[in-house]
């Protein structure tokens, strides 16, 4: 939520579309593990479930230390320019780049296969088909997390008609940066 509000924020809802959909592939490789079975494995071996918290909180503490350190909001500075009469350019970060960290918020987060770990197997019929089983179950997360991240977003774009000054955005860029720093470290102490 917090990826989807910060660059909701930042570039815009149809910018941060892409961003969205990385983080339901995110979600896609999180049932995966777990339809293949290295959910519980993960989970039962302290050692790799502390690596992937660690990568996982370091990826997030690395975005938040991003957003703590910009200057800027892309859409205010636009809208800023905008009003003086200058040129508006937008410089977005890569499709490829929001695409990739999306998809990383979600795919590192231990949380996620703890979470699904307990939420899938009651919804699993062992007499079924058991891969669409799982790929139901991750479509229906995956559009309903789509629907979710994408009206956050465009929320946040809204927000940013409030902001007035630079300074405010940078303000937000570092509440954004501190909930992203936050959630690494929530992650990093998470037990199986």
């Amino acid at each position: 939520m917090v990826a989807s509000l910060s660059s909701g924020l930042t570039y815009g809802a149809r910018a941060t579309f892409v961003q969205t959909l990385g983080l339901v592939v995110g979600i896609f490789v999180q049932i995966a593990i777990i339809a293949v079975g290295l959910g519980a494995v993960i989970v039962s071996s302290p050692d790799l479930f502390s690596v992937i918290k660690f990568v996982g909180g370091g990826y997030l503490i690395w975005v938040g230390i991003g957003s703590w350190r910009s200057k800027s909001n892309a859409m205010l500075t636009a809208r800023l320019h905008a009003q003086a009469g200058n040129e508006t350019g937008i410089s977005l970060p890569s499709l490829s780049s929001r695409f990739v960290r999306g998809m990383m918020v979600n795919a590192t987060n231990p949380k996620g296969v703890v979470f699904f770990l307990a939420l899938t197997p009651p919804f699993i019929d062992p007499n079924g088909i058991i891969a669409l089983q799982y790929a139901m179950i991750a479509m229906t997360t995956g559009f309903t997390d789509l629907c979710v991240m994408s009206v956050a977003a465009m929320i946040a774009e809204k927000l940013v008609s409030l902001l007035r000054t630079q300074r405010q955005a940078i303000l937000i860029n570092k509440a954004f940066g501190v909930a992203f720093m936050a959630a690494g470290l929530f992650v990093m102490t998470v037990s199986a």
